[in-house]
């Protein structure tokens, strides 16, 4: 992530290491050089994980439509929105 480029955030993530393997995350900001990221069920928007940048593949190439509900996300249930949404255009591919 360029931290120069706060406008990137918030944006998708996927866990790269760690017994979260896989697992799919939106990425809230970055506090002490470490990525806040939530997935709305193991960790929260009002409690992100923190997670080290290196262990993140950071995904910004997303549908207009994701990209405005990652801006307007507030609670849990909009980022399982989102994952769901992004999973579902993911598989339509």
């Amino acid at each position: 992530m360029n931290k120069d480029h706060p406008e990137a955030l918030p944006c998708l993530g996927v866990s790269k290491a760690g017994h979260d393997r896989g697992r799919l995350y939106i990425v809230l900001g970055v506090r002490d050089g470490m990525l806040q990221a939530a997935d709305g069920v193991h960790s929260h928007v009002d409690k992100p994980k923190e997670k080290n940048e290196k262990h993140m593949q950071l995904i910004y190439n997303v549908s207009p439509e994701i990209r405005d509900l990652l801006k307007n996300a507030k609670i849990d249930s909009d980022l399982i929105h989102i994952k769901k949404l992004y999973s579902r255009i993911q598989s339509d591919r």
